[in-house]
């Protein structure tokens, strides 16, 4: 598990108690996977404004229980070019399979 990220998760822990912290998390989670999934959609097919929105709107939540790496990525959806944005999508999607798998195990942890 990423420091950053588990110090993240248990300052939530401390902000909001152990049993809203796994209700907000199990609550995240899909729209994490909703929100992946429609920004690899969203660049795919070139639809740099529709990705930026979401990308926007994304970092705003994984900074509560995300990683920086993630928030950096997102940020560069929002802020480059179409090569480059075309050209993050697999470290984009490395970073949000690893966001929502450190997730997971906290949660097996302290259901």
């Amino acid at each position: 598990m990423n420091t950053n990220q588990y110090n993240l998760l248990n300052k939530l822990t401390q902000d909001l108690g152990i049993e809203d912290t796994i209700e907000v998390l199990e609550y995240a989670l899909p729209r994490i996977f909703e929100r992946q999934q429609k920004i690899q959609q969203y660049l795919q097919t070139k639809q740099w404004e529709n990705a930026s929105a979401c990308a926007h709107q994304t970092i705003s939540s994984i900074g509560l229980y995300g990683s920086d790496e993630l928030e950096k990525l997102l940020n560069k959806i929002k802020d480059r070019n179409e090569s480059e944005r075309i050209e993050l999508q697999d470290q984009l999607s490395r970073e949000f399979t690893h966001v929502t798998e450190t997730i997971q195990q906290w949660l097996s942890l302290h259901k």
